[in-house]
C-alpha cells in the first residue's frame, strides 16, 4: 500500500489551521483575566457633544472598556491586600495579563498613582491625557477615573478646564491654556 503524499493545498490548509489556532490561543492568554465588567460602564453619554464628537477618533469606547478592567484589578488588588499597589506593574500576572498601555488615540499619558491628589474626594489617580487631533499643543483632555459617587472629583470647571461625565465611572476634562 502506497504512503499518503499531500498535496500543497492540503499543506497550506493545515498551516492556516495552526496559525487561527495559534491567534485564538495567543488572543486568550493575554485577555485580561477579570471579565466581571458591567457593560453599561462603557456606554458613553450622547448628551456630551464635545466627548461625541472625538469618541471614534479616539475609540474612546474600546479604551474605556480596557480601563474598567484595570480598574476592577486594582480594585481587586485592594480587595485581598489591604492597600492599593504602588505601581501599575504589580497588578501582573495575577490580577492582569500584560501591562497597561495607551488605549486612545492621540493619547500621550497614562498616569497612575495610589495616593488621592490633595484636592480629589477619588479614592486614587488614574487618568489618560492627550490633545485634541489637528489642534495647538495648549488644547488637551483628560479622561478621569471618578465614580459617579464622587461627583466630578472636585474637578471644578474654569476658564482652563471643562469637566463632564462620560459615563459613571469616568470623566472627561477639556483643557486650554486659553
Amino acid at each position: 500500500m502506497k504512503a499518503y503524499q499531500p498535496t500543497r493545498t492540503h499543506l497550506a490548509i493545515v498551516v492556516c489551521i495552526v496559525v487561527v489556532q495559534a491567534m485564538l490561543l495567543t488572543s486568550i492568554i493575554f485577555e485580561p483575566k477579570n471579565n466581571t465588567l458591567n457593560n453599561d460602564l462603557v456606554v458613553i453619554d450622547p448628551a456630551n457633544t464635545l466627548v461625541m464628537k472625538y469618541a471614534e477618533d479616539l475609540d474612546l469606547a474600546q479604551g474605556l472598556e480596557r480601563y474598567d478592567q484595570i480598574i476592577l484589578a486594582i480594585e481587586e488588588y485592594r480587595a485581598e491586600k489591604g492597600n492599593y499597589p504602588d505601581t501599575l506593574e504589580k497588578l501582573i500576572p495575577d490580577y492582569l495579563a500584560r501591562s497597561p498601555a495607551i488605549y486612545f488615540g492621540y493619547a500621550e499619558e497614562l498616569h497612575y498613582d495610589p495616593e488621592p491628589a490633595n484636592n480629589s474626594t477619588a479614592p486614587f489617580v488614574f487618568y489618560i491625557y492627550g490633545h485634541y487631533p489637528g489642534r495647538a499643543f495648549m488644547h488637551g483632555w483628560f479622561v478621569k477615573y471618578c465614580p459617579v459617587q464622587f461627583d466630578l472629583c472636585n474637578e471644578v470647571s474654569n476658564r482652563h478646564l471643562h469637566p463632564s461625565r462620560i459615563n459613571r465611572r469616568w470623566i472627561w476634562v477639556s483643557s486650554s491654556a486659553l
